[in-house]
């Protein structure tokens, strides 16, 4: 056993796991829009975007039958 990486990773993987987590209710919130989302988030939208792909998190143009661009 690796006794505090093994706590040190835990920490890690759980903090990793909130982020997902907050990330992808943001993007939900808000159909999937990065720009809203990350001034949300108070990150950049290319930090965002990396923390998208960081995670593997499959974003979609989820509006409701609304197209914008």
């Amino acid at each position: 056993m690796k006794g505090e990486e093994t706590g040190t990773r835990d920490l890690k993987e759980a903090l990793h796991a909130y982020e997902k987590k907050l990330l992808l209710d943001v993007l939900a919130e808000n159909c999937y829009n990065i720009s809203k989302s990350a001034r949300i988030l108070g990150i950049s939208r290319q930090n965002l975007q990396h923390k998208i792909k960081r995670y593997h998190i499959a974003v979609e143009h989820r509006t409701a039958g609304s197209s914008h661009g």
